[in-house]
């Protein structure tokens, strides 16, 4: 009797503890546990950043995802939930002659620029090219960047990234903030030349920071001094310089503390500024503890902001009411600062969870074997459902990926395609370049964008 009582109360404890209770036969024992992939969301490996080649950048059209039949290019399209995109329609239309502002605000998926780069070249080969937009200084921070600009620096930080509580120093919007150690300090900021993108020299320089402003004390363009102009309004630093650059390093003299977050590049040109906000691990709760998204990323003047997340909340223990109301909180304070602006909302798609199972076998001595397996993490369709409901009861634009990538079942096809990285959470640069690109017809509406030119409403932009 006391035997059995020890057993009821060591699987009630396991019960409550949330823990996976072993499963016993004859012969053996087995215990199966769910990971959450922490280290994995917010240390992803997709491999050696690479360009992909320029037929993939051109995949756009209907005919050319034929290699990937699981796709649903039906659903590939904007649900506009009664928005009112208008006044973004109108900017496009008038590409020529103005700067159309894209921020897209995401988790890792993000972070390494694999799908937003397809977009954002995409959208500035059909548009015009305004500049590359906000670059953060992911490196200095001690995580992974996009890999197409460097920021380099000889001097030292105190570095915050936003996963990583409590922050040693001021976090901005960007989620990455690096605070000199010294009173003299230098960025050295580069934009690289691919195949497929065009030209992206800046000559201005915004740099985004809190504190005391620093002083702009001398630039050099390939170790040529430049002529510039710098002006300082409200934690904004506006460097202008006389002749466009593609590389320069800036020296700078502290005033007092200072919290650097990022840099916008940004030409004389008219057309699409694309800026990516990505942290790995990031959540829509995560930002809203930064506080001041919606207030920060007005200085660059937003037309369309993606909100791009849910993944994450994946893997963690939320719930439906929670997650609204974390959508919710975001979405009220970027409105609140950015009133004109567009708001769309993305919806993961789906990806695999690791499971490890250690079986006990019984004998004389006891042997222990592990293994690990994955299986479909189920909480991305209900994190997805809610997306959905909040964009159909807040009148908010939704983009269901979820959906395109093939729904239900899609990660293991995707796996088989080899467009999922390893940890099958991430996709490979393929994917990334095929999600890019499928973003880019859906905000154009393809492969009816003619009816764009022609004045009628469109599926998207």
């Amino acid at each position: 009797m006391h035997t059995l009582l020890r057993y009821v109360s060591a699987v009630a404890a396991l019960a409550l503890a949330n823990v996976p209770i072993w499963a016993q036969s004859a012969d053996e024992t087995e215990q199966v546990v769910e990971s959450d992939d922490a280290e994995i969301r917010e240390n992803p490996d997709i491999g050696p950043a690479q360009a992909v080649s320029a037929a993939e950048t051109a995949m756009r059209r209907a005919d050319q995802y034929a290699s990937y039949p699981f796709l649903n290019l039906d659903a590939n399209r904007i649900t506009m939930n009664g928005a009112d995109w208008s006044t973004l329609s109108g900017l496009l239309a008038a590409a020529d002659d103005t700067v159309i502002s894209i921020v897209h605000i995401g988790d890792s998926h993000i972070q390494a620029e694999g799908s937003t780069s397809k977009t954002r070249t995409l959208l500035e080969d059909r548009f015009g090219s305004a500049g590359r937009g906000l670059v953060i200084p992911f490196r200095l921070a001690g995580t992974n960047q996009p890999n197409d600009y460097t920021i380099s620096s000889s001097s030292s930080f105190t570095s915050a990234k936003l996963l990583k509580m409590p922050w040693a120093v001021d976090m901005g919007f960007t989620g990455i903030a690096l605070q000199p150690k010294t009173a003299t300090f230098d960025f050295t900021i580069s934009v690289k030349q691919t195949a497929d993108s065009p030209p992206r020299d800046f000559d201005r320089i915004r740099v985004f920071c809190s504190g005391a402003t620093p002083i702009v004390t001398g630039i050099t363009d390939r170790d040529v001094p430049a002529l510039y102009t710098a002006t300082a309004d409200s934690e904004v630093l506006d460097i202008a310089l006389f002749e466009p650059s593609t590389a320069v390093t800036i020296d700078f003299q502290s005033r007092g503390e200072c919290t650097i977050f990022g840099f916008e590049l940004t030409n004389s040109m008219t057309g699409i500024e694309y800026s990516a906000i990505g942290n790995n691990g990031a959540t829509y709760s995560t930002y809203n503890s930064i506080g001041t998204v919606g207030r920060d990323i007005h200085a660059l003047s937003p037309d369309l902001v993606i909100l791009d997340m849910g993944t994450n909340e994946a893997f963690g223990k939320i719930t439906d009411a929670q997650f609204y109301a974390n959508i919710d909180r975001l979405v009220e304070n970027i409105r609140k600062a950015n009133p004109s602006a567009a708001i769309l909302l993305t919806t993961p798609m789906e990806c695999q969870r690791s499971v490890t199972t250690r079986v006990r076998r019984k004998g004389k001595k006891r042997r222990y074997t592990t293994t690990r397996s994955y299986k479909v993490n189920d909480n991305v369709s209900r994190m997805r459902d809610v997306i959905l409901r909040y964009g159909a009861e807040k009148g908010i634009a939704v983009y269901d990926w979820y959906a395109v990538a093939g729904g239900t079942g899609a990660s293991s096809k995707w796996i088989a395609k080899g467009l999922f990285a390893k940890d099958r959470i991430h996709h490979s640069w393929s994917g990334y370049a095929l999600q890019g690109n499928l973003l880019f017809d859906a905000l154009i509406g393809t492969p009816t964008a003619e009816r764009f030119a022609k004045g009628k409403e469109p599926s998207g932009l």
